[in-house]
């Protein structure tokens, strides 16, 4: 199936887009990340989602933001596609990115985030988020 003209609205299809329009095979990917290539098949076709630091991965190596990655939109600062991983430098919130993850499609039968998930991303991301400055000040 051809992906161009077609709005990839799932984070798998994202992927795929992402690493054919980087004229990436899934095994170069798969390399490139220290992951077998079936994991990535797996991520593409939304089999298995990928963990934070695999979906940062992923998003460096295509030159992508994670928040087109996550939501199939950019980040609100940066509307022409330039990319950045850095949470800092765009701006984020914690608030933003809890409003990110209730835009990603939920699989079919799941229930939406509940009040202490959403606290438990909340606290995950506050500590990235220090984790990232701690390392800026490095």
């Amino acid at each position: 199936m051809d992906l161009q003209g077609v709005r990839a609205v799932t984070l798998g299809q994202r992927l795929k887009e992402a690493r054919k329009k980087k004229r990436l095979t899934q095994s170069d990917v798969a390399q490139t990340l220290g992951i077998d290539f079936t994991t990535v098949s797996k991520h593409e076709n939304d089999k298995y989602e990928p963990d934070v630091e695999t979906l940062k991965a992923y998003a460096e190596l295509y030159e992508e933001e994670l928040s087109y990655l996550l939501t199939g939109e950019y980040g609100k600062d940066d509307k022409s596609g330039t990319q950045a991983l850095d949470s800092n430098q765009k701006g984020y919130t914690v608030e933003d990115i809890l409003e990110m993850a209730d835009k990603i499609p939920m699989k079919e039968g799941l229930p939406p985030l509940s009040k202490d998930a959403a606290d438990e991303l909340r606290m995950l991301v506050k500590m990235w988020m220090r984790s990232q400055e701690n390392q800026e000040q490095k």
